[in-house]
């Protein structure tokens, strides 16, 4: 048990986060879980004592996080691999959301997964080693009605860990964004699903789509209790991707969108060109 590697997963209550926890304990690695109200992981600590060290953790709060990924270096001696899930979906159209609503997601999606990336890389380049796993979303690259202030947090975590996985080569510190498709998570039941506080009736289309989104709840393709072992497997590979998309569903909708940006450039291509300085 000392010998085997130590991972850190926020966000570990419910969903991805927990079914990752518990498929961890079982393999038998020592495991560091947040969450913002430390009873949500009483489950864990009564069956793994000792192999678990649950932490509350406020991820929108810099010092909190450095404070508490000390406490688990002082009670592992380590952490081998961070997977930074925490975060929340939230529904509307730019308009009719509030600021107060876009800067909490922002807080909790894009600087709280940074806080955590922020927090961990002194350990990672002292140790010349470490895992960073940072959960996206297909919906980073793919975006829809209701669905831009999400992506906009999705695409924000997929480019800034793109760049840190750059950045950190050179320690021997692997780094990916993991963009899942639809699973069948608790992510569209009405107790996580979070819509506009003030939704404006004369967007009929978005009004629509929020409810199909409801109504493909518990019928999306993903297999959640697959998603771990998924986890796993990467982590062992020697070289990550820069982002990997998880799930059927979101292979099908990259190839889509990859083939809508290339005809977008293929169509403009001269008007896009048309702004370089003329060559004498």
């Amino acid at each position: 048990m000392s010998d085997s590697k130590v991972w850190f997963v926020t966000g570990a209550s419910k969903g991805f986060g927990a079914l990752l926890v518990e498929h961890l304990l079982d393999k038998g690695f020592r495991v560091a879980a947040s969450s913002r109200r430390l009873a949500q992981l009483n489950g864990f600590s009564e069956k793994y004592e000792g192999q678990f060290f649950p932490v509350e953790m406020q991820v929108n709060n810099q010092a909190h996080v450095e404070k508490t990924i000390e406490s688990i270096i002082a009670y592992f001696g380590r952490i081998d691999v961070v997977v930074n899930n925490a975060g929340y979906g939230l529904f509307g159209t730019i308009e009719e959301l509030e600021m107060t609503e876009i800067k909490s997601m922002f807080d909790v999606n894009v600087f709280g997964v940074m806080h955590v990336s922020k927090g961990i890389m002194k350990h990672f380049r002292t140790n010349k080693s470490g895992v960073l796993l940072n959960i996206a979303s297909v919906a980073g690259s793919y975006t829809a009605p209701s669905l831009g202030l999400y992506s906009a947090t999705k695409a924000a975590v997929i480019q800034f860990t793109e760049a840190l996985k750059l950045e950190v080569e050179e320690f021997n510190i692997r780094v990916c964004a993991i963009c899942p498709g639809g699973f069948r998570t608790d992510f569209l039941d009405d107790s996580s699903m979070q819509t506009a506080q003030n939704p404006l009736d004369e967007y009929t289309l978005v009004r629509n789509t929020i409810d199909r989104y409801s109504s493909l709840n518990k019928m999306q393709g993903g297999d959640p209790n697959k998603f771990p072992e998924f986890v796993v497997k990467l982590v062992e590979k020697d070289v990550l991707p820069a982002r990997i998309y998880v799930g059927s569903d979101a292979l099908r909708m990259m190839d889509r969108r990859i083939g809508e940006i290339q005809n977008g450039i293929d169509e403009n291509r001269d008007l896009s060109g048309s702004t370089d300085f003329d060559v004498a």
